[in-house]
């Protein structure tokens, strides 16, 4: 049984030798680079999974409050089929994220 070197022109040494005899087998890894921040999409991703997080906390105390049960929110119920649409719970939940995004901005 015979080992294969392989040669590889950054893993020279300064004799022109290759491989084991060059200080170990030959490293053909890529270099790596270097981390610079996080882009926006991931900022915005962990914002609202935190966002989830809190609103799931949350849910308890949020019902409590009727949101979901206000007037103008559409609601139909019959045998079998049910339909509702929160109107004015997303309007004042739109509202109040509006407001907080502006007072984090400044």
């Amino acid at each position: 049984m015979s080992i294969a070197r392989v040669t590889h022109p950054h893993n020279e040494a300064a004799g022109g030798e290759t491989g084991f005899a060059a200080g170990g087998p030959a490293d053909f890894s890529t270099p790596q680079k270097e981390s610079v921040g996080m882009s926006p999409v991931q900022k915005a991703l962990i914002l609202a999974g935190a966002a989830l997080i809190a609103l799931g906390v949350l849910w308890p105390a949020i019902a409590k409050l009727g949101l979901g049960r206000l007037p103008g929110d559409i609601r139909i119920e019959r045998d079998g089929f049910s339909f509702y649409f929160p109107i004015t719970t997303m309007i004042l939940l739109s509202i109040a994220v509006s407001l907080v995004l502006r007072w984090l901005r400044k």
